[in-house]
């Protein structure tokens, strides 16, 4: 990439690029060049429960990176680590053990990106992926959402009673009710709310109710008996 501005220092050049949202720094003596300051970028992505996710991370590859995937704010913070040109398991926090690796085969391109599988509700936070080169270091805050999708809705009547369920949400879920057409009578929740030991959330909701048929509609009978013959 060219530089968006050069600034002649000393015996050197200041190189200032921007890419990918984050401003680069470099001093430039001769042929060498080296990395001042690179400013962190703060991407935000979303993962389902249980899925597969990316963490995005690139880089400027030159020679043999020194590569960093922790977790910000927690006691254990070491999520994936890599240098010597292989994985450094040793080190990695144990709720990560087994679920994350990287491209290596794209590590040379100057792609850091981290793939996160079986991804959990403990996994939520910011996440700063540091590399380190010859030529300077560089880092990015990755924020990471989980969402529990909801996957089922079931609809059950038994009689005058109607049921509506679903079970593995996240965040909290709340349950409406409407009909159609539209109806004056005042539908009540009674909503109930159960968080599981994985601290999803199942939720269930009842409502009684009385139809008449007037034609092709069923209407329900508080409405009926106000409606004009």
């Amino acid at each position: 990439i060219n530089p968006c501005r050069q600034i002649r220092y000393k015996s050197g050049i200041i190189l200032i690029f921007i890419r990918d949202s984050k401003i680069i720094l470099c001093f430039r003596e001769e042929n060498e060049t080296l990395i001042l300051f690179l400013s962190q970028s703060h991407n935000k992505v979303s993962c389902n429960f249980k899925q597969s996710c990316i963490l995005p991370c690139s880089f400027q590859s030159y020679g043999e990176p020194i590569l960093h995937w922790t977790q910000l704010e927690s006691s254990a913070p070491r999520v994936h680590s890599y240098y010597d040109n292989q994985d450094q398991q040793g080190v990695q926090n144990q709720n990560f053990r087994g679920r994350t690796s990287l491209f290596q085969d794209q590590i040379s391109r100057g792609n850091a990106s981290l793939l996160l599988r079986e991804v959990q509700l403990q996994d939520q936070g910011r996440y700063n992926c540091f590399i380190s080169t010859v030529k300077g270091h560089e880092e990015s805050i990755i924020r990471l959402s989980v969402d529990g999708m909801i996957s089922t809705i079931r609809i059950h009547q038994d009689g005058n009673r109607i049921t509506c369920s679903s079970e593995g949400i996240y965040p909290p879920p709340e349950l409406t009710w409407s009909t159609e057409p539209p109806s004056n009578t005042g539908l009540q929740n009674r909503t109930t709310v159960h968080q599981t030991e994985e601290k999803l959330y199942d939720i269930t909701d009842q409502q009684i109710q009385t139809y008449s048929r007037k034609g092709n509609q069923l209407i329900p009978i508080s409405d009926f008996q106000h409606q004009s013959p």
